[in-house]
């Protein structure tokens, strides 16, 4: 999927869309990582809980969480950037879509 959308004198390229799922054990599990030469607005959840655990953005904390969210939690990833989600003992599984693009002068 590609589009080119242009309005106000700027031109955003969409990339392609942005979806995964994955569950982290007492440690670290990757969601998703930008492209270097773009960036993403995405929606994270956690959509089972077992542990204590964050959602990190390039290496910092951007949520911690004690329970399944119902709420989404909605993040720039910039360039080159890796979505992970964590816990501190039994699995949690987080949730991760959204829209990535191109950079573009």
């Amino acid at each position: 999927m590609s589009a080119t959308l242009i309005g106000n004198n700027v031109t955003v390229k969409i990339n392609g869309a942005v979806s995964n799922s994955a569950s982290a054990t007492s440690g670290a599990t990757t969601l998703y990582t930008a492209p270097a030469s773009g960036y993403a607005i995405v929606n994270l959840f956690c959509t089972a809980f077992g542990a204590s655990g964050t959602f990190t953005v390039g290496g910092r904390v951007v949520h911690s969480f004690s329970g399944v969210s119902t709420l989404p939690l909605v993040v720039y990833v910039g360039p080159s950037q890796v979505v992970q989600i964590t816990s501190t003992g039994a699995a949690n599984t987080g949730v991760i879509s959204g829209v990535d693009f191109v950079n573009s002068p």
